[in-house]
């Protein structure tokens, strides 16, 4: 007998147990990857009557009119006035006219667009300038003393008074100094052309150098005699080139070369 018959038979295996993997009925699973938007339904706006009349070229037409400080009081109507306001043609137009004087040549304008990324309503609004749309008013105060009189006090007077700037966008400038108000000066300072001289109102013309301003007034019975000023123009806010810093204000006689 061989020694392999002595060892224990071996058990029959059972066959393999097949496993079967069903999947899961997801079907947001193939929405994967997928971007759904929502369905838009457009509500019916009711146009305005001149929204309705004009074409958005006769309304460029009207834009045109209106200065940069307006056409920014513009854009906040609403949402179509908004994109008529912005277009490039119309800040071309009132920048060109703000900068005439300090960029008159092509390239220097050229040099101001290129440093504002070619967008004109960027040169507007951060580019130091004059406005043209209002007065500059600067209240000045001092201290006069009374008449004295037969008492143990003696009166002391607060005077107040107004220095009125307009400027014009062909380099001219008028110049009040009066105690009225606003108000009543405004008519006064509307035109370079037609000056009264009995509401002392004079004439000068400016030159603005970056932010540095001078001005050159002269007296209207003297030929010699000037008011020569420099101030610094600055804003509150961005764009708003709204307030005129006094640094020194002289009189200046070009006969003799002297000043005071």
């Amino acid at each position: 007998m061989s020694p392999t018959a002595l060892l224990p038979a071996k058990r029959a295996e059972p066959p393999a147990a097949r496993v079967h993997y069903i999947p899961p009925d997801r079907p947001w699973l193939s929405l994967y990857g997928l971007y759904l938007k929502p369905k838009q339904v457009r509500e019916q706006v009711e146009l305005a009557p001149i929204q309705a009349l004009l074409p958005d070229e006769i309304m460029l037409m009207v834009l045109s009119n209106l200065s940069g400080y307006t056409l920014g009081s513009v854009a906040c109507v609403c949402s179509h006035w908004r994109g008529l306001a912005e277009h490039p043609r119309l800040w071309e137009s009132v920048s060109r006219e703000a900068l005439h004087l300090t960029h008159a040549d092509r390239p220097a304008l050229h040099k101001i667009l290129t440093q504002y990324k070619g967008c004109w309503r960027r040169v507007f609004i951060e580019h130091p300038h004059l406005r043209f749309d209002g007065i500059y008013v600067s209240r000045n105060t001092y201290v006069k003393p009374g008449v004295a009189e037969f008492s143990f006090s003696r009166k002391v007077h607060l005077v107040s008074y107004f220095r009125y700037y307009r400027f014009f966008p062909d380099g001219t400038m008028l110049y009040r100094t009066t105690p009225l108000t606003i108000s009543k000066v405004a008519k006064s300072l509307r035109s370079s052309k037609n000056i009264n001289n009995e509401e002392h109102v004079f004439c000068g013309r400016y030159m603005l150098r970056g932010t540095r301003l001078y001005l050159v007034i002269t007296y209207p019975n003297s030929r010699s005699t000037e008011i020569r000023t420099k101030m610094q123009l600055r804003s509150t806010i961005t764009g708003a080139n709204n307030r005129l810093d006094i640094e020194s204000i002289v009189s200046y006689d070009r006969e003799l070369g002297t000043s005071a």
